[in-house]
């Protein structure tokens, strides 16, 4: 069909880019950023939402936060990893957007976060697309203090805020009536589909 993309919205890459975790993994020696634009062309995805996701070291708005130099700030990493690239492989950022061309093909890779969260003792993952890679959402806030941090420092028409594993506490999700209720008050725009809910 024409004018149809498709998008992971919820791509990590590694586990994690520090060198422990290639190693782990296997992806030692590989350019994270080519093996993600390899795999994306392969699988004819034009559109990557990268997450990150860790606890932070800098503190920062009663949270902890993910410096924008950090191992796990995996845009900036990639911004990095961009510069070791082939010359078959052209890129460019614009705010926190990678656009990669290679062989004819655009692949749009957006910095997303998965803020840790802990409501009451427990924690709970939210999802948000967009947003800004150099001033990342602050981890270990309550819900209500991460939306309104998220509602303060960003422009809530440029993101994507989305529900993870909805029904199932044990993945760090929202009951179904927490998912509703904050739905109602604007901040959830989707609804992420678990298979394991099946």
């Amino acid at each position: 069909m024409e004018n149809t993309i498709n998008f992971d919205h919820h791509y990590h890459g590694a586990f994690d880019f520090s060198l422990k975790w290639r190693f782990v993994q296997g992806y030692w020696f590989e350019n994270l950023l080519k093996k993600i634009v390899d795999t994306a062309v392969k699988r004819d995805i034009q559109l990557i939402s990268l997450v990150t996701e860790d606890f932070g070291e800098e503190e920062r708005d009663k949270g902890l936060a993910i410096s924008r130099h950090s191992i796990h700030n995996k845009f900036t990493q990639i911004e990095k990893l961009a510069l070791s690239l082939s010359k078959d492989y052209s890129h460019e950022v614009d705010q926190s957007v990678m656009k990669v061309e290679h062989n004819g093909a655009e692949i749009y890779i957006i910095h997303a976060q998965v803020p840790i969260i802990n409501d009451k003792g427990r924690r709970l993952d939210h999802l948000v697309i967009g947003g800004n890679h150099e001033r990342t959402i602050p981890n270990l806030l309550s819900l209500d203090e991460t939306n309104k941090w998220i509602n303060d420092n960003y422009h809530t028409n440029q993101i994507i805020r989305v529900a993870e594993h909805v029904g199932l506490e044990e993945h760090f999700g929202l009951t179904e009536e927490r998912f509703l209720e904050e739905f109602r008050k604007g901040n959830y725009d989707a609804l992420e589909f678990n298979a394991q809910m099946i």
